[in-house]
């Protein structure tokens, strides 16, 4: 008995080795799909260990216009009518039946049936506000809103929680990546972590120049981060490599000229 035990478990196939979170279990997902993903996925654990709060100040407010304008009152407006001609247009419609047949047009909906239908207009009201919201929402002024979070003044929640992860993951996916997919949602990634690598870099030098600690929290000034900004303290830094490089060969031969 044990043998032929053995024996069913040695014809069993191998375990399968634990997947990837990127990979769906279909590989249905083409690589931009996960690229996305896998940048969402940062973003929802920062809020499901309740590190990345609701947006306030500056940005909740620019986040707040790009998501409710113009949508979201175009979809209010659009389910308020919809709401409205549910409630009246059954009732006319049967008024317009009874006058037809020649009985008096008296037609009212009961007391028992009402609240049943006023729930069922109002679900069907909501759903369609909360459809033409989505199709009516400005997608590019969204992406533009979002990607460009990391350029405002004083202080950014998203910035401080978000940069730092979005700049790694966005490192550790190959170069060559970038130039083969193109859409608004990638260019958006890209956008927002170009402003956060300038983000960073404007806070150093405001740490440096007035004597602040590497580490120490730095509030952007009115205006927000320059778009054109430059941060010239990599090269700096590099020329001085060079220098300490060329000292430190003691030899005739430049590393420039090779003379």
């Amino acid at each position: 008995m044990s043998d032929e035990r053995e024996s069913n478990v040695a014809d069993q196939p191998p375990a399968k080795a634990r997947r990837s979170p990127l990979v769906p279990p279909n590989d249905n997902f083409s690589e931009d799909e996960m690229v996305v993903k896998s940048f969402v996925d940062l973003v929802q654990r920062k809020i499901d260990d309740k590190i990345l709060a609701a947006p306030r100040g500056q940005e909740g407010k620019n986040l707040k216009d790009a998501v409710l304008y113009p949508g979201f009152y175009i979809g209010c407006a659009v389910g308020i009518a919809q709401f409205a001609l549910l409630r009246k247009a059954p009732v006319m419609l049967m008024r317009r039946i009874q006058t037809n047949h020649g009985a008096k047009p008296n037609f009212k909906e009961s007391a028992a049936v009402k609240p049943f239908s006023v729930l069922f207009d109002g679900l069907l009201s909501t759903a369609m506000a909360g459809t033409v919201w989505i199709l009516a929402t400005d997608k590019q002024k969204l992406y533009d809103t979002v990607s460009n979070i990391p350029l405002i003044e004083d202080r950014s929640d998203i910035s401080d929680n978000l940069c730092s992860d979005f700049i790694a993951q966005y490192d550790s996916i190959r170069p060559e990546f970038w130039k083969e997919y193109r859409d608004d949602g990638l260019s958006a990634i890209q956008q927002f972590v170009a402003n956060c690598r300038k983000r960073r870099a404007f806070e150093r030098r405001l740490r440096r120049e007035s004597g602040m600690g590497d580490n120490d929290p730095v509030s952007i000034p009115s205006g927000g981060v320059p778009r054109d900004f430059v941060d010239d303290e990599e090269g700096e830094a590099d020329w001085a490599d060079l220098e300490e490089f060329e000292e430190d060969e003691g030899s005739s031969e430049s590393f420039w000229t090779g003379r």
